[in-house]
């Protein structure tokens, strides 16, 4: 048999990846920033070699960035076919058919309630006639 998985399973297992991708951008970043504090404790300009490991690590950051976007929308779809979510669901549509029920009395009581003024409105009609009739 088929368990979904928790809502905060999810969560946590999104959060481990998001850190070990915020691990990995940091270490990018170190080694970017290590080859340009490198050259200019040397005091001089980046070599060539230098500006393509550079390049090279700032695309790896980037591939970075796109896996947190891609963590963040698979573990969007996880959630979304969670337990959790599931029995959330389950739950709103009981209080929408609850709702539905409790407009439909409402409505019913208004429709009751416009028949009752008018039944009022013409009692009242009448007394006033029976009234200037006994005057």
């Amino acid at each position: 048999m088929f368990t979904r998985e928790s809502a905060k399973a999810i969560v946590a297992e999104a959060t481990k990846s998001r850190s070990r991708l915020a691990d990995l951008d940091h270490a990018l970043q170190s080694e970017i920033d290590e080859i340009v504090l490198g050259a200019a404790r040397a005091g001089r300009p980046l070599s060539d070699d230098e500006k393509a490991r550079r390049k090279s690590l700032r695309a790896s950051q980037s591939d970075v960035g796109d896996a947190f976007t891609a963590v963040a929308f698979a573990t969007l779809a996880r959630l979304n076919q969670s337990a959790d979510v599931e029995e959330l669901k389950g739950k709103l549509d009981t209080i929408n058919d609850n709702l539905t029920d409790d407009l439909n009395r409402l409505k019913n009581i208004a429709r009751y309630a416009a028949i009752a003024a008018k039944v009022a409105d013409g009692l009242t009609e009448l007394a006033e006639q029976v009234a200037g009739a006994l005057a």
